[in-house]
């Protein structure tokens, strides 16, 4: 009988070790003989000098990633915000050490990039031009992390207007990978890849660029700005947004001319444009132009697809350029 109640006990036991350990955050905390861990937090910048940029890799795989242009900044700077848990200053000393940050320039990557996926430069189009990428103009940044359940760092990008094209051809590729975080960039154009899974990606004051994926398994996904259209009307154009669960928001030009490809399996489909959408809390599709009115038959498709969720498209007050 004493070994049938030990044995429920110690049942009951891991239970409630199980249960308090899920409720922060899979860690065990207050236990006699078990050292109790808590946040620490250090913060690194990093300087990636004045050169312009026609490409930028960033693999951040626990961690929020922000990326923005500041016309008052004179060089490319590379903010790290990293947070580890640990029993003691000196124990997160340690793991700050494990917990690097590598930016190229000025120094060489000298570990194997954490993304998933490798993404290859873009190939030059008439509608997504680009110029040919060299080490010496192309930027990345790589997150290693020793204990990824357990620690993350934060990215803040900031680069001054010099560090990317100024002409009216979005040139640069932009490559994001962050698993679990949000994606936020504001005021960089081009061919615009970024990849998350859990967290929300917010891109603002952007010219997507053909071949363009905004993407994000469990979050919102939202655009607000232009589409760079083809110049050669023998070319075409595709920019995809795209979420499992979430909202997905485009903001658009009240004259863009573009074909909208808008899916959702459960939600509905809000526009500011006048399309003609049967929202029946069903699968809810849209194919056709966003705007019948603004020219001739468009080069462009923008594909607007979520599994579970809503797509609202807004109209912009300023129109494309």
């Amino acid at each position: 009988m004493i070994g049938v109640l030990l044995a429920v006990g110690g049942l009951a036991l891991l239970v409630i070790l199980g249960v308090s350990s899920i409720q922060n955050g899979g860690h065990l905390t207050g236990l006699p003989g078990l050292p109790s861990t808590k946040p620490f937090t250090q913060t690194v910048t990093l300087d990636a000098g004045t050169t312009a940029f026609t490409s930028i890799e960033v693999c951040d795989k626990i961690g929020n990633v922000n990326l923005q242009v500041d016309p008052t900044a004179t060089k490319t700077t590379v903010t790290a915000l990293k947070t580890v848990q640990a029993s003691s200053e000196t124990d997160a000393a340690n793991l700050f050490k494990q917990v690097t940050v590598e930016v190229q320039p000025p120094t060489t990557i000298s570990k194997a990039l954490s993304c998933s996926t490798q993404q290859p430069p873009a190939t030059a189009t008439a509608s997504s031009p680009t110029t040919p990428t060299s080490a010496s103009s192309a930027l990345i940044i790589n997150v290693t992390l020793p204990k990824p359940v357990d620690n993350q760092v934060d990215l803040t990008v900031t680069l001054p207007t010099t560090a990317i094209q100024t002409t009216d051809h979005p040139s640069l590729t932009l490559n994001v990978e962050a698993p679990k975080g949000d994606i936020t960039v504001s005021g960089l154009s081009g061919v615009l890849k970024l990849h998350g899974e859990t967290g929300n990606v917010n891109v603002t004051h952007a010219v997507l660029a053909d071949g363009s994926q905004i993407e994000t398994g469990q979050g919102n996904v939202s655009f607000d700005g232009f589409l760079f259209m083809p110049a050669d009307a023998q070319t075409s154009a595709r920019y995809m947004l795209r979420n499992e669960t979430g909202t997905i928001t485009a903001t658009l030009p009240a004259n863009t001319n573009v074909t909208l490809d808008a899916n959702t399996n459960i939600g509905a489909i809000h526009s500011d444009f006048p399309l003609s959408i049967n929202n029946n809390g069903g699968p809810v599709s849209y194919h056709g132009p966003l705007n019948a009115s603004a020219g001739p038959t468009p080069l462009a498709t923008l594909v607007l697809d979520v599994s579970t969720g809503n797509v609202n498209i807004k109209k912009a007050k300023q129109v494309s350029p």
